[in-house]
């Protein structure tokens, strides 16, 4: 339990330090488009408390909205987000709602135990949504979504690699189409920086 506390306090130092240089330097970002890193920011001033680690996160649609090049993701930034938070050592999620750089929803339910090493600290989110898709286009001629899952989204969350390889590391997902229109990730796993992609055969576009 020491152990975990020692792990808080410093992801906590962290979180604060990063969150002071994001935060006041206002021409790294807009209030409506926002970076993955920036979006973590603003939901982790809505948590009730420090024990409450990220478990996962992703980019979204306003489905009953009007999309533009800027919301893309081309760049990196979203307007639209959503994460979930856990509570170390209980069953107590948190799940936050980001629009235009605002929380616009905030519940807690009683889910499912997640262990510690299961879910995300700060400091292992080592590059930003503006690198990854950077990333993304390098290694694959990625297309936006037109459509359904409009743009380019992401997502984070622990994994563990199906052939045994590594287990419960932080991994940055990158999704778009391909040219015959099929749904597309580009996965980095941010420990080992290595990069896969997976072709899911599903003709989406």
């Amino acid at each position: 339990m020491k152990k975990v506390y020692i792990i808080l306090l410093l992801s906590t130092f962290t979180i604060i330090l990063s969150g002071f240089i994001l935060l006041t330097n206002k021409n790294q970002y807009t209030k409506d488009l926002l970076s993955l890193k920036e979006a973590y920011l603003v939901a982790r001033i809505s948590l009730p408390n420090e024990n409450f680690i990220l478990y996962d996160l992703n980019s979204r649609d306003l489905f009953d909205g009007e999309f533009s090049h800027e919301d893309s993701g081309i760049n990196g930034r979203r307007k639209f987000w959503s994460f979930t938070f856990v509570e170390v050592g209980t069953k107590n999620h948190m799940f936050i709602d980001i629009e235009n750089g605002t929380v616009t929803n905030l519940f807690q339910s009683e889910e499912f135990y997640v262990e510690v090493e299961g879910l995300i600290q700060f400091s292992e989110i080592s590059i930003d949504s503006t690198n990854a898709i950077k990333i993304a286009l390098d290694y694959r001629n990625l297309l936006p979504g037109i459509n359904w899952a409009f743009g380019y989204h992401f997502t984070l969350a622990k994994m563990n690699d199906e052939y045994g390889n590594y287990k419960n590391e932080a991994v940055m997902s990158v999704t778009g189409f391909t040219e015959e229109g099929n749904f597309y990730r580009v996965s980095i796993n941010l420990k080992s920086m290595e990069v896969v992609g997976h072709d899911s055969g599903l003709k989406m576009q």
